[in-house]
């Protein structure tokens, strides 16, 4: 049997010949591989057309066998397939096995189509040509994953083996307790932190990153901040100097060695910092995926450059960069933490408390996130007040929830305050409620 590509390898050959003797053999095992599959899978032309000429039999409620498939694809090509459908048949010991087959023709595909796009970037020298070579490359490594179908019993048997061995449970920690113990963030999640200007967003970012690093590998890519200026906020907060100290270089003797300190304990740690300018979240997914990161903070979402097509309005921009950062954590188990404007704060009245559908030009990203966090100041008239820390959507866990935080400007960090985290939020010239007492689980 004949193939298009001599360069793909024997796996891949004999895999799709397989996956489609099975479905040839058995129909009942179709609509299965239909779910996990695609025409991009099958490298040989020939192979592709009858699996094409499958589905269409299938989605059409037609019946599929060698005799079906042969007849539809004399009609549509004028090309007599019966004795490769048959061949196809003979080299596929059973239709039992056919899970396997489909899951070593999704990786050797997607290996055979990597190496093509190595040997074309290998030969490039123009830089827009390597970019798009490097966009088909995250493309193929994101190949229609499938169907994951759990009965009932499969879900239990998950449910104990995850919850009895403690030790497995794994979640990002965020650098606070209080919100550690409310927001059960893991590999791949998608969270937004919101705020108006100057309210502190990548100064708590920040702090955040450098905490999870500590753990992960971080990448914090910065659209805004000179890198230098980062630095600068990091080493203010991790030696605690006056960050005014290190910008007019009054730095002593002893303020060097706890400079010193801190940054050895820094260099140790999975954090990186990128000053990066007209990336779009294709640039962000390869960075990320070159280097292994498990965390990406970027600062900011508006700032991120938009792969839309011309024409597109701003909302309709953003809201395809929101879905493509979904995708990128989603699929490739990337979590991100990105931050977000705000829409302006005029018109509002005095400190009334924002919610995530102030989030700037477009309201996808509310559906998009799996946790948003806003920030913003208690006394809007106080610049240099405290901040309120509200968590707005949590799917995983308790939502609604705030916590004022104290900024120490000075040395570029947030502390969390004495008072409990509570549950609404009344601030300052709000109307406030008295505590009614907890009705436990009642519905109402």
């Amino acid at each position: 049997m004949t193939t298009d590509s001599p360069i793909q390898s024997q796996r891949l050959a004999s895999a799709q010949a397989a996956v489609l003797g099975a479905m040839l053999i058995d129909a009942d095992c179709i609509a299965d591989v239909l779910a996990n599959t695609t025409e991009k899978m099958f490298v040989s032309g020939q192979y592709r057309t009858v699996y094409s000429c499958i589905r269409q039999l299938f989605q059409a409620a037609q019946p599929v066998d060698p005799v079906t498939v042969g007849a539809a694809l004399k009609e549509g090509t004028g090309q007599d397939y019966g004795e490769m459908l048959v061949q196809l048949m003979d080299v596929t010991p059973t239709s039992a096995n056919v899970g396997s087959y489909v899951d070593i023709l999704k990786r050797e595909s997607i290996v055979w189509r990597l190496r093509g796009i190595g040997a074309a970037l290998a030969e490039t020298e123009d830089l827009p040509a390597a970019e798009k070579l490097m966009e088909r490359a995250n493309a193929a490594m994101s190949l229609k994953s499938g169907v994951d179908v759990w009965d009932m019993a499969k879900m239990w048997e998950d449910f104990s083996q995850r919850h009895t061995q403690r030790s497995k449970l794994e979640y990002i920690h965020w650098g606070y307790d209080f919100i550690d113990e409310r927001v059960y963030t893991t590999r791949g999640d998608y969270c937004v932190i919101g705020g108006y200007p100057s309210a502190g967003k990548t100064c708590l970012a920040l702090g955040m990153a450098m905490k999870m690093a500590q753990q992960y590998r971080v990448g914090f890519f910065s659209f805004e901040t000179d890198k230098a200026k980062l630095a600068d906020r990091i080493m203010s907060a991790k030696a605690m100097i006056d960050l005014s100290d290190i910008k007019q270089n009054k730095l002593g003797e002893k303020e060097w060695e706890e400079l010193a300190y801190a940054a050895s304990g820094l260099s140790k740690t999975g954090l990186q910092i990128m000053q990066c300018s007209g990336f779009t979240v294709g640039d962000i997914q390869s960075v990320a995926m070159s280097r292994h990161y498990d965390v990406v903070f970027i600062d900011y979402l508006q700032l991120i450059e938009a792969e839309g097509r011309k024409g597109w309005s701003r909302p309709e921009e953003v809201s395809s960069i929101s879905r493509g950062l979904q995708r990128m954590s989603h699929e490739h188990g990337i979590t991100a933490v990105v931050l977000s404007q705000l829409t302006p704060e005029a018109g509002r009245k005095k400190n009334e408390a924002p919610t995530m559908y102030d989030l700037r030009e477009s309201r996808q990203i509310t559906m998009d996130a799996d946790v948003i966090f806003l920030l913003y100041l208690e006394d809007s008239e106080d610049r240099a007040g405290a901040r309120v820390l509200k968590c707005d959507k949590n799917k995983d866990g308790q939502a609604g929830w705030y916590k004022v935080m104290q900024f120490q400007g000075r040395i570029q960090s947030f502390r969390p305050s004495a008072k409990a985290v509570a549950k609404s939020t009344p601030l300052s010239g709000q109307v406030s409620f008295k505590e009614i007492k907890d009705d436990g689980d009642a519905p109402f």
